[in-house]
């Protein structure tokens, strides 16, 4: 396929398919698995979570949203082995695996769907991980951050994942946001919010973004780790 072509069909299947049902069906489809093991394989050395292992420490209630495989939750628990951990996950073969994977430690697994999911706690720490705002479009990712920032205590704080994408894009999709994932049975869609998005997003939700922090993977890819409270001064934390 050409590469206009290639551009044609992604910015038709971002109108039309990106959306966080749709990307259900393709993590389904998929032997979830080894997906997340080829997704995540430069990840082993935490270059993300070193980064904010202050906040990590000084979190007694934490909910990481999309757990996967408990790469996350593994860091959390040996570094603050006395925090509440919530993990939430929807697809139900992996969080069977890591409720018998964590069932001798302080992690409490939630099996849900994060766009229905109501907590009965308030968090100090909330981790979105790994691109996950992305399985969602813009429309359900600022609902999604303004009902996440509900769920925070006084001075919680939500640190989210991004992929510092650039690439050339089409004249309807001119930063070339969508990503789009080809499987056997099924495609995955996906939303990358470029800057002027997040700007967008921190004003409608009324949060305070604290600080953008800039890494690399293992193979070199530019990441970024966003940190926001809902304060208008934000606590007096570091994660360097």
């Amino acid at each position: 396929m050409s590469d206009f072509l290639w551009k044609l069909k992604s910015l038709y299947l971002g109108l039309f398919y990106c959306n966080n049902a749709h990307n259900q069906k393709y993590y389904q489809a998929w032997e979830v698995e080894a997906l997340l093991h080829g997704k995540l394989k430069d990840m082993d050395s935490y270059p993300d979570l070193k980064l904010i292992s202050s906040y990590i420490a000084e979190a007694q209630h934490i909910l990481e949203v999309g757990a996967g495989m408990g790469r996350v939750v593994d860091y959390i628990v040996q570094y603050n082995p006395q925090a509440h951990i919530y993990a939430l996950e929807i697809d139900p073969h992996l969080c069977q695996e890591l409720k018998m994977k964590y069932k001798n430690n302080n992690v409490h697994l939630v099996h849900a769907d994060v766009q229905h999911y109501t907590p009965t706690i308030q968090f100090d720490l909330i981790l979105y991980m790994w691109s996950g705002l992305m399985d969602h479009n813009k429309h359900e990712q600022i609902a999604l951050l303004k009902k996440m920032l509900t769920w925070l205590s006084p001075e919680g704080m939500i640190i989210l994942d991004n992929s510092d994408r650039k690439g050339k894009g089409t004249l309807l999709d001119p930063e070339n946001r969508y990503s789009i994932i080809s499987g056997s049975a099924a495609i995955y869609v996906g939303y990358i919010p470029s800057d002027v998005d997040y700007i967008s997003y921190w004003k409608k939700m009324n949060a305070h973004h604290v600080k953008r922090i800039k890494y690399q993977t293992e193979t070199g890819y530019h990441r970024s780790l966003d940190v926001l409270t809902k304060q208008a001064i934000a606590p007096s934390k570091s994660g360097e």
